[in-house]
């Protein structure tokens, strides 16, 4: 695999790991300043447009992206670019996957 195409799929999985971390710090910005759960969850989806405001869409945004983000990471280990930190950013990723998925239920 050509360099290039290993930095720009590098960047796919950042972008969505990324993304994916800031959600989740919407959502702790908004439990630290509300205690009531209604409060909370109206505050967390007052960031997003109307249509990603469903109960399960945004988890699966969510979702999506870090088994993206897993993907990516992990085939980076298996062409040894970037090995550590890649190795890394997959425990983190997969980490924040099972905490999604556990989330749906």
């Amino acid at each position: 695999m050509k360099n290039t195409v290993k930095i720009i799929l590098y960047s796919l999985g950042l972008v969505c790991l990324l993304v994916t971390m800031t959600n989740m710090i919407l959502w702790f910005r908004a439990c630290a300043r509300y205690e009531d759960f209604e409060t909370i969850k109206q505050a967390y989806l007052s960031h997003f447009p109307v249509s990603l405001r469903g109960q399960y869409i945004l988890t699966l945004i969510n979702c999506s992206m870090l088994a993206v983000s897993v993907a990516v990471f992990a085939n980076a280990i298996s062409v040894g670019f970037l090995k550590t930190l890649s190795l890394v950013l997959v425990i983190v990723s997969g980490f924040l996957l099972f905490w999604q998925i556990f989330s749906l239920m």
